[in-house]
């Protein structure tokens, strides 16, 4: 009886010890929550009725948060040139600082009709800056706008 009443008590320890040390404090253990980059777009207008090659004007508004860097851009483009590659409208970005936020960007642009090939997109990134002339942005987002 006694032999079984310490093996409860070994197993009993020994589990409590496993448990204690399955936490840790370097931010990245079981119940922390990694905090990443990300932008979203939530709205663009007009989303729909656009008609090809007529320059339209557009507001396209995001969401954004930034962790990796103390400063980043944000930029907003379009596939109105090539169907897989977005244009960038060279004066439309905003400079932020670390942390969450919204902006709106206003840009003109002349939307393309893709047709079966494929859609017309509003495009939005988050990059640190300042990067260099060639960079990976840190987050993306897209989204499709309809025809008449």
């Amino acid at each position: 009886m006694l032999y079984k009443l310490r093996s409860f008590v070994v197993l009993i320890v020994l589990g409590a010890l496993a448990f204690w040390g399955c936490g840790d404090d370097n931010g990245s253990g079981p119940g922390k929550v990694e905090v990443q980059d990300s932008i979203s777009i939530k709205s663009v207008t007009p989303n729909s009725g656009l008609v090809e090659g007529i320059q339209t004007d557009f507001v396209v508004a995001v969401a954004y948060h930034l962790a990796s860097a103390d400063s980043g851009e944000l930029n907003v483009g379009f596939n109105n040139v090539q169907i897989d590659q977005f244009n960038i409208v060279s004066d439309a970005k905003a400079f932020v600082a670390k942390g969450s936020g919204e902006h709106q960007f206003s840009v003109s642009v002349f939307p393309k009709n893709w047709g079966d090939a494929g859609d017309f997109k509003a495009y939005v990134n988050l990059s640190e800056h300042p990067h260099g002339p060639s960079w990976t942005p840190l987050a993306t987002d897209t989204r499709v706008l309809t025809f008449e």
